[in-house]
């Protein structure tokens, strides 16, 4: 990039500002204008605003770039960007699109809505603030305008809802749009090719014809030879040109989808929108006693997990008035416990970005926290999760076989903390459960799993509920181990995956007050969400988020829609989405080799048509397999990075488009999502512990969760032909 920086003044953006009011139109031109006559300026030069834009777009990359060998391109250099200069980059790409804004009012005197007016202005601020022009006051000006029309109520503008309508219109009329997207932009390239191949051509010419004397025959050679490559490059150019003209409901399609989508594109904007309160939200926050125990619920993308988050840095506050610093950093003044370890590492990326004052240690899988108690009570110990973890003949019975044994007791009793009376005696509801057991049967189950008892305290492994259990009679028997483990706070984010026993555990371990983030309908371990038996009291302590501020009104409408079957759903959670958005698509492919194929192109065309950021690109499937035949693709097909989201993942510092199973996207958010819904996963039915009703709610809750992961755009790839009925319905959603 030249060194010297483009000039502009407060009057040049006040004479931009005075035609904001008169004519929307104007005012597009007035700032490309500017932007024109800076570049030529800049650059000394006469050419294109198209060339020298670009120009000026690619000095910045190599000023602000750091270049990377390109492992998949061996001897190939490219230029990797970050934070704020990814941002400003990505900004500055779509200047040139949006320079066809201009020319229109230019050469044909087109009506400009405000809507496409954002876009320009968002554009003219970045290659100000490239330039340096950020520090003018008029510059500030131009700035609250945009935040003022964004606040405003643009979200039900009859323009947009001119451009959502007409986006779901050409996918009705138009098979493969991002296919055809990718064609259109290969061609583009082409002619963008031919260009520079020309003005190089040009540049030989003048140098031939500077150097050699007119009456020379080598240069009558020399032209001759270089009006041949014109013809050629003119005959390439019609050639394409002609072709593009095919192209024009694609042009179209990505046009209006360019003006929706105008929200999250890259990993900052991404980072902003998850960490910021809503009012909803600012209002259930203030609501929450520290020192009671407290329930937020909330249908997905409602911000159950960030007011968890904002709960939690409440405390941090509450207690920094009443102890010692020391006492405060004590690792033990705050837990905070989820279900699974990427939802971990995401919690404890978030409270980075909000700044928290909680160490990392303090964040970690329920999992983690029973572990670390049973190594401290019981320190030979240690457990397992299924049946094939132990021994044939520690829970072997000839009336109902180890397996059956097993579950009961894991699943069930343990789990929910169910003695001999509510068992027996009662005959206490197992709704879920696989097969239904009378009394007597019950009786006879009682009686083997004391004997599997008495043999679990002879072995070193022992089944996670048991231990559970067992913790916790150490826990009531007190003592200075156990004042050892009291924390202050405990948080629980996704309550609803843990089962009562582990509940009562952190509960027990709490001196001041649990809080609980959780949706019934999002159970997909679990059956139903269940925190009486536990000893956490939430009775009048009780919050429901009913704003979505996750997903687009379209993605939200989609999800809601799909939810509305089931027979289990959560009344009390029906949340309202206002965002506006894209119109979900839904891809029926052949097969699965198919789909896959479908989603690379459109990965292609979210990164190179709507410029998204990688990392703000997420692939969900049911099976890690299939991810990883998706990024086999991705990488053959287009050289870009992906990384599977799995338990140490690091969401600060990997890049690259996120690959995510249905399991371990729980409590995670991306701007997109291509949501891969082939065919089940042959076998999951028999392994369940619970009856067929009740698996195929978890099944379906875990089709509803993996859609709303989706904050601004979402695709759903099915296929042909699939008998999974969780899948199938997606066709009625």
């Amino acid at each position: 990039m030249a060194q010297e920086r483009a000039h502009a003044s407060d009057q040049d953006i006040e004479r931009i500002l005075k035609v904001k009011n008169a004519d929307l139109g104007l005012f597009v031109l007035a700032m490309h204008s500017l932007m024109e006559r800076a570049l030529k300026e800049k650059y000394n030069s006469d050419d294109s605003f198209g060339d020298l834009i670009n120009q000026y777009v690619d000095d910045y990359k190599f000023t602000h770039g750091k270049p990377v060998d390109d492992n998949k391109r061996p001897g190939e250099i490219f230029y990797k960007l970050s934070g704020d200069n990814q941002k400003l980059f990505s900004q500055l790409t779509k200047i040139y699109e949006n320079h066809y804004l201009a020319n229109d009012v230019r050469h044909e005197f087109a009506f400009i809505s405000e809507e496409k007016a954002k876009t320009t202005v968002a554009c003219f601020l970045a290659f100000a603030q490239a330039e340096g022009w950020d520090s003018l006051k008029t510059i500030k000006e131009l700035e609250k305008e945009l935040n003022d029309w964004q606040s405003h109520s643009s979200y039900q503008s009859p323009e947009l809802k001119k451009a959502i309508a007409e986006i779901s219109r050409l996918k009705s009329e138009n098979e493969n749009l991002a296919q055809k997207a990718n064609e259109m932009a290969d061609l583009e390239n082409q002619l963008a090719t031919i260009s520079a191949q020309e003005n190089l051509l040009k540049t030989q010419l003048a140098e031939s014809e500077a150097r050699l004397s007119k009456k020379d025959e080598k240069l009558d050679k020399v032209r001759q030879n270089a009006n041949d490559q014109y013809m050629k490059f003119r005959k390439e150019r019609e050639e394409i040109l002609a072709k593009l003209k095919d192209y024009e409901q694609t042009k179209q399609y990505l046009e209006v989808l360019e003006q929706v989508a105008f929200y999250t594109k890259t990993r900052h904007d991404y980072e902003q929108s998850i960490i910021t309160l809503s009012r909803e939200q600012s209002e259930v926050l203030n609501q929450i006693n520290v020192n009671k125990d407290f329930l937020i619920k909330g249908a997905a993308g409602t911000g159950k997990s960030l007011v968890l988050i904002k709960t939690l840095e409440k405390a941090v506050n509450e207690l920094k008035s009443q102890l010692a610093f020391e006492d405060l950093a004590a690792a033990n003044s705050f837990r905070m416990l989820t279900y699974t370890k990427s939802l971990v590492k995401y919690n404890q990326y978030v409270t980075k970005l909000l700044k928290t004052e909680v160490s990392e240690k303090s964040i970690t899988t329920a999992d983690s926290f029973i572990a670390s108690l049973l190594r401290m009570f019981f320190p030979e110990k240690r457990f397992g999760y299924n049946y094939s973890d132990f021994p044939a003949d520690l829970f072997d019975n000839k009336e109902f076989g180890g397996a059956a044994l097993f579950t009961e007791a894991e699943k069930f009793i343990w789990a929910n903390c169910i003695n001999r009376a509510k068992y027996v005696d009662e005959v206490c509801d197992r709704e879920g459960m696989k097969f239904p057991l009378k009394k007597a049967d019950r009786l006879a189950m009682w009686s083997a799993l004391e004997a599997a008892e008495a043999k679990l305290e002879g072995q070193n492994l022992w089944p996670r509920n048991f231990a559970a259990k067992k913790i916790m009679e150490r826990l009531e028997a007190g003592g200075e181990k156990v004042d050892s483990v009291m924390a202050e706070y405990s948080f629980v984010d996704e309550a609803q995956d843990l089962p009562p026993v582990v509940l009562a555990v952190i509960k027990k371990t709490t001196k001041r007050a649990v809080f609980l983030a959780g949706d019934s309908d999002q159970t997909i371990y679990t059956k139903g969400f269940n925190w009486n038996r536990s000893g956490i009291d939430v009775k009048g302590h009780t919050k429901i988020l009913k704003t979505n501020f996750r997903n687009t009104a379209q993605i939200h409408e989609y999800a809601e829609k799909y939810r509305s079957s089931f027979t289990h759903k959560d009344g009390t959670t029906m949340p309202d989405a206002f965002r506006p958005g894209p119109p979900v698509e839904h891809i029926i492919a052949k097969d699965s080799n198919d789909a896959k194929n479908q989603i690379v192109e459109q990965v292609k065309l979210l990164m190179n048509a709507l410029n998204y950021a990688e990392e703000n690109i997420c692939i969900i499937a049911n099976t890690k397999e299939k991810l990883k035949s998706i990024q086999e693709l991705l990488d053959k097909r287009l050289g870009i990075e992906s990384n599977i989201v799995e338990d140490y993942f690091d969401f600060e510092r990997t890049g690259g488009v996120r690959l995510c199973t249905m399991q371990n996207c729980k409590g995670l958010d991306f701007p997109v999502v291509l949501f891969f819904a082939d065919h089940r996963i042959r076998g999951a039915e028999e392994k369940s512990a619970y009856d067929e009703e009740t698996y195929m709610m978890q099944q379906f809750n875990m089709v509803y969760v993996a859609l709303t992961r989706a904050m601004e755009m979402l695709y759903v790839y099915t296929v042909r032909g699939s008998e999974y009925e969780p899948f199938k319905s997606l066709a009625g959603a």
